[in-house]
């Protein structure tokens, strides 16, 4: 390639880089002082995510044996298609009314992890569209080159950022701060970031001949583990009847149908190391493929299980976000791991990989991108499960996480939330209704604008002036607070300046989950210290994740205080300690050894 092209290709990359840090210095900008388009999520989301595929596109398609008109409609359409999804994302993840939110909202609950599946699905089509005639060696060449040269773009980048930081703390040293104050702001570090990461696209690219190489050699180290996932993975299959388990994934086990996703993920990536291209395969032996190609059905088996796990949880809690996502992920390991133990012409063993391969990324990207956008978002499909669930009385409305509408599910579960507020006609109606419409009043205390409570139709009495504001709703009652909270054991009872603090406006969030119905609270009084005063135990446990926390409050001048914490130990559920302490109160046992102080630093001693 003549020296002055590359010049204008490294030159343009670098300004590409250049564009993008200062886009993204330019919706913080914005942010900070509600210039456009700080007030209009949908257009800052959807900036915010064209400038993340723009650049990418442009990088990846650097290999690609394509003329500029090919590479130019590449680049066009799939950052239009992800300005799109990032447009439909911000609308409905943000309030339009709200000054108080950030325009950018990728920090909102779960964007993250969306933004992370568009650029997974991103990448995929971009190198789909690349190799669509090349066929799969070609895919998978482009594919591992683009994802070594990113990965090593952001570690020069890290360093880069590194290195001006210690920059400018030694320049402090001799009294030149004018460094250190510049690299802080972010006008500065993030088109400097953005630049450095062209740079090392840039860098990769031209020592093509190195990343391959390190793909080849990371790829066949990796082959020798399928060996031994294979053999764990026989192992559990054998073992798991005989120690028990049955599938029904009891709550003491509620995170192991990931962790049986994670070793098939584990499975595929090291048999595609054992793969690779079709023309590099690392196990040749006849006896060795044999032996591979049947313990592999052991993938299938851990698959249907881990599957057969959410299922259950999906018919006892109904769907959410995340189980939505995990299903994708279970139908992708299904496929892959059925797919992969089929019989295959080729002779060398696992011949049908790379078709496999690339109609399983087709069939990944087409779904990713339907639960981004209308065609089937999750949140949508979220919401409606979890409301048919209370409709059909599978979760009473005590039991109702009111909250996930609320801060997970974006403008949909708002919506949701804003018609339960409205039911009315019965006592449980009523129940719904009154929970819907505390958390929409907590949304208005905590600063954020609550989801408009629409009018209510015709069939339905109208609500009284008192239930159209959120801002009139009373604060629960003391009884209301004590049959929230369980005290243990039943017989005993607990000081009522305790439960005061739940209905103050401004009560501690921690605490106030225990209002929620999404979390269950026991709570007793004895003395923890030995001092003869009684101080009062606090444990929350969220219903479905099964998290707990202890709280330990005291005393202090004539108020109820919190004073201590401690982290309850994993192996006890709430029921356990339901029932531990139904008859009596738990055991105090004193260290043996004293605490020292030393200049105000409090040292344990452990015994051994």
């Amino acid at each position: 390639m003549p020296t002055n092209v590359i010049f204008n290709r490294s030159v343009g990359l670098l300004f590409v880089g250049l564009l993008q840090g200062s886009t993204f210095w330019w919706l913080t900008y914005a942010t900070e002082h509600t210039l456009w388009p700080a007030k209009s999520p949908g257009p800052s989301v959807s900036i915010l995510f064209a400038a993340l595929a723009l650049p990418l596109t442009i990088y990846w398609t650097g290999r690609w044996n394509a003329s500029v008109l090919v590479k130019a409609s590449a680049i066009i359409s799939i950052s239009l298609l992800f300005a799109l999804v990032g447009w439909h994302q911000g609308r409905t993840s943000a309030e339009f009314r709200d000054s108080a939110r950030t325009a950018v909202t990728l920090f909102e609950t779960g964007l993250i992890g969306r933004s992370l599946v568009a650029f997974t699905s991103g990448a995929m089509l971009i190198h789909l569209w690349a190799c669509r005639r090349g066929g799969y060696k070609q895919y998978f060449e482009v594919t591992w080159h683009n994802a070594i040269a990113t990965k090593v773009a952001m570690a020069f980048a890290s360093v880069t950022w590194l290195m001006v930081l210690a920059g400018g703390w030694l320049l402090s040293t001799v009294g030149i701060d004018f460094i250190g104050r510049v690299a802080m702001q972010p006008w500065f570090f993030m088109p400097l970031t953005a630049v450095a990461f062209a740079f090392g696209m840039l860098s990769a690219d031209r020592w093509s001949t190195l990343t391959d190489s390190f793909r080849r050699g990371w790829l066949s180290l990796c082959a020798y583990l399928l060996p031994v996932a294979l053999a764990f993975g026989v192992v559990w299959v054998i073992a798991a009847p005989i120690a028990g388990f049955n599938g029904t994934f009891e709550k003491s086990q509620r995170g192991l149908a990931n962790l049986l996703f994670w070793f098939v993920a584990l499975c595929v990536y090291f048999l595609n190391a054992t793969w690779q291209d079709g023309d590099a395969i690392v196990w040749r032996k006849p006896l060795v493929l044999r032996t591979l190609r049947w313990t592999w059905l052991v993938v299938p088996i851990v698959t249907i299980v881990a599957i057969g796990g959410l299922a259950i949880r999906v018919r006892q809690y109904g769907w959410t976000e995340d189980r939505i996502w995990s299903a994708l992920v279970g139908t992708l390991a299904l496929i892959y791991s059925l797919g992969y133990a089929l019989p295959a012409k080729d002779s060398r063993w696992f011949g049908a990989i790379g078709r496999i391969n690339i109609a399983t990324a087709w069939f990944a990207v087409v779904a990713m991108l339907a639960l981004l956008t209308p065609l089937a978002d999750a949140r949508k499909i979220a919401v409606a499960s979890q409301v048919a669930q209370l409709s059909l009385g599978r979760i009473s409305a005590d039991k109702f996480d009111y909250r996930y509408l609320s801060h997970r599910t974006g403008s949909y579960g708002r919506a949701a939330l804003a018609k339960l507020a409205l039911l009315s006609g019965s006592s449980v109606n009523d129940d719904i209704a009154r929970e819907a419409r505390r958390v929409i009043d907590n949304r208005s205390k905590n600063g954020e604008s609550p989801p408009p409570i629409p009018s209510p139709t015709p069939t339905s009495p109208s609500p009284s002036p008192s239930n159209a504001s959120v801002q009139s709703i009373a604060p629960l009652s003391l009884l209301q607070v004590r049959e929230r909270i369980e005290v243990w054991p039943k017989n005993r009872t607990v000081d009522d300046r305790f439960f005061e603090r739940f209905r103050r406006p401004n009560n501690d969030f921690d605490e106030q989950q225990c209002l929620n119905p999404g979390w269950n609270c026991g709570v007793w009084q004895q003395d923890f210290d030995g001092d003869g005063r009684d101080e009062i135990g606090l444990l929350q446990a969220h219903v479905e994740s099964g998290s707990r926390r202890l709280f330990v409050f005291c005393d202090r001048d004539g108020a109820i205080q919190r004073c201590g914490e401690a982290k309850p130990p994993a192996s006890m559920s709430f029921d356990d300690w339901r029932q531990a302490t139904s008859s009596e109160l738990p055991k105090l046992v004193l260290p043996r050894w004293s605490n020292l102080v030393i200049n105000q630093e409090v040292i344990t001693i452990l015994p051994e």
